[in-house]
């Protein structure tokens, strides 16, 4: 009877073993992406992509180089899309680390980390709407203050003859594009466009990610291309490549 019990205990623990070993198994995803971020075979990937639960409350995505092993980005988030950044994450490049710090998915703070002993080289702590910089300051390897020092800026439009980005793309986008090609009316043509901005503040990489049709992705890309140059990033005082996505609407009455 002892033996039946054991056996009994046993196979229980077991169980629960492999049940547990299912379910970290299926929190966990690997992806395997280009070098341009695009999702490719294991065998041709640049970067490895770790998605698993944190704990009850936090999923992290970590990106690692395949061959170097060498971390590119750390990411937290509350829900497995990641479309709700929370707690810190940690974007690393040659001699920094950039950590932000999000709540409820708004960015908190930004701290500058030298990479090389891990001291706080800046910071821009940002007002309550997690976009524009309340406060920001720097210092040199000596330690002493930076003058006018830009922790964080976003790339932005800044055209006298256009004004604002959503202007540009008004006067200058064909959007009679589709009806030349023959659309149908009563229909309403999306294209998504992925762009960088260029550390002298110039549009580069310009990519329809999908294609409706009738002209559209074509023109979504060229009214991109023409644009004139931005105002670049800045990340430590210093100009990087920004990326962004633009959503193009093609209506046809």
């Amino acid at each position: 009877m002892k033996t039946k019990i054991f056996n009994l205990i046993v196979a229980l623990i077991c169980l629960n073993i492999s049940i547990f070993a299912r379910t970290a198994l299926s929190d966990t995803t690997f992806f395997y992406v280009s070098k341009a971020h695009q999702l490719c075979a294991p065998d041709s990937a640049f970067f490895v992509i770790k998605k698993y639960k944190l704990n009850d409350k936090l999923w992290s995505k970590v990106e690692v180089e395949k061959n170097s092993a060498d971390t590119n980005y750390e990411q937290r988030a509350s829900d497995s899309s990641f479309n709700i950044k929370e707690d810190t994450s940690w974007y690393y490049n040659q001699n920094e680390i950039y950590e932000d710090i999000y709540k409820n998915n708004k960015l908190q703070k930004v701290n500058i980390l030298a990479r090389l002993g891990r001291h706080l080289e800046g910071y821009a702590i940002m007002s309550s709407n997690g976009k524009d910089v309340k406060e920001q300051k720097g210092w040199d390897k000596e330690g002493n203050e930076i003058p006018k020092y830009v922790c964080q800026r976003e790339a932005s439009f800044n055209n006298s003859a256009f004004g604002s980005w959503s202007q540009y793309l008004t006067a200058n986008l064909n959007k009679d594009t589709p009806q030349k090609f023959g659309a149908p009316r009563g229909h309403e043509y999306v294209v998504i466009v992925q762009f960088s901005v260029d550390k002298q503040g110039k549009i580069i990489g310009v990519l329809a990610l999908n294609n409706p049709g009738f002209g559209t992705a074509e023109e979504a890309v060229r009214v991109i291309n023409s644009s004139p140059n931005w105002l670049p990033a800045i990340q430590n005082n210093k100009p990087v490549i920004y990326r962004q996505k633009q959503r193009i609407t093609f209506q046809v009455q």
